[in-house]
């Protein structure tokens, strides 16, 4: 039965729509079951508040099985039909009025709004940010990556948690907000990041330096694994000792490999930013052969050297430690299980994966 236009009669109404949506390359229409706030919406974005041109038809009652095109009867200026598919993420969307303004469909990766002199395709976003540092060991020819990612939205509320951790830092143990902490210097007790060193870590006067940058790094990494919205990540690879650039230059590639795969499969882009000043040519060369009309990294590794990047400070502290889980160095089995216990829960693979 036809019933008047004017949603606003029926509290109840139940609306029965075909939506102008292609999907693949067959041309055929589905019709789908909406509540009347989401018809409102489409109405008033596709049919300027006229119901008439919206391509809406309004019944008195739902068909027989919701979601099924076949328990609703046909018009006669319906074309005949292929069998019904499923496609769990049809939804209507509100989009700007640059683009159609219509229901989209999500099924195939080439569908198309018919009614949109722009094709609606896959809305492709920025949605990973990833901060990267590497590590090794020449003399075994080890290469590592570690990086910190996050979506770009979560880059205030990162950067907060750790300009708190660096403002504590600065109360407990006077180190300058600025000072960079370089994680193979201060674990080791290589240079002085503090003239104020806690009592416990002095000895006969002798401060040991070492001891107090453990305790720096833990309190780090604490940060890192409370920080929400962060991902961590790691990769490593053993090469020749003596073509350890080589080595990380194949790892490298190998990652953003796989961050490419990632991303495409997610239907997003990646923007990744790496430690040092952009004189090494060989991470820009990694990114100008990806084939540039399907490549979802943008851009090439925006190189920001660690000494004025809080992030990628936090990179480094997740390369070095997965390095240790890797190396294990004998002298340094304090900081073997670092990863574990602090970077697993933001490891998606929960530890150092190897892809070479």
């Amino acid at each position: 039965m036809r019933m008047p236009t004017d949603i606003n009669s029926y509290p109840d109404l139940f609306v029965h729509t075909v939506l102008p949506c292609a999907v693949g390359s067959s041309g055929w229409f589905r019709r789908h079951t909406f509540t009347q706030r989401q018809v409102r919406e489409h109405i008033s974005i596709s049919g300027r508040n006229d119901p008439s041109r919206s391509g809406v038809t309004f019944h008195a009652k739902p068909p027989a099985t919701t979601g099924d095109c076949r328990a609703t009867p046909r018009t006669a200026d319906e074309r005949p039909r292929r069998p019904p598919r499923t496609y769990s993420n049809v939804k209507v969307i509100v989009r700007e009025q640059r683009l159609c303004g219509r229901a989209w469909c999500r099924g195939s990766s080439d569908s198309v709004c018919p009614g949109s002199p722009v094709s609606c395709r896959y809305m492709t976003t920025l949605d990973r940010l990833i901060y990267m540092d590497d590590s090794g060991h020449p003399p075994s020819g080890l290469a590592v990556y570690g990086w910190v990612e996050f979506r770009p939205d979560r880059w205030t509320s990162v950067l907060s948690s750790w300009l708190s951790l660096r403002k504590m830092l600065w109360r407990e143990f006077t180190i300058p907000v600025s000072t960079e902490l370089h994680a193979t210097e201060y674990v080791n007790g290589r240079g002085r990041i503090s003239k104020r060193i806690p009592d416990r870590h002095v000895h006969n006067g002798t401060p040991y330096l070492k001891d107090f940058g453990r305790e720096v790094a833990e309190h780090c990494l604490e940060t890192l694994r409370c920080t929400e919205g962060l991902r961590a990540g790691s990769v490593w690879m053993v090469g020749e000792p003596r073509e350890l650039h080589e080595s990380k230059r194949r790892l490298y590639a190998s990652l953003v490999s796989r961050i490419e795969r990632e991303l495409s499969a997610t239907h997003s882009l990646g923007l990744v930013v790496m430690d040092g000043d952009g004189s090494d040519t060989s991470y820009r060369g990694v990114h100008r052969q990806l084939k540039l009309d399907s490549r979802r990294i943008i851009e090439d590794a925006i190189h920001l050297d660690s000494s004025g990047s809080q992030l990628v400070q936090m990179a480094d502290l997740v390369a070095y430690s997965a390095y240790m889980a890797v190396a294990k160095p004998p002298m340094h089995e304090f900081a073997w299980r670092w990863y574990e216990r602090f970077l697993s829960e933001r490891d998606p693979l929960r530890a150092p994966q190897r892809l070479l």
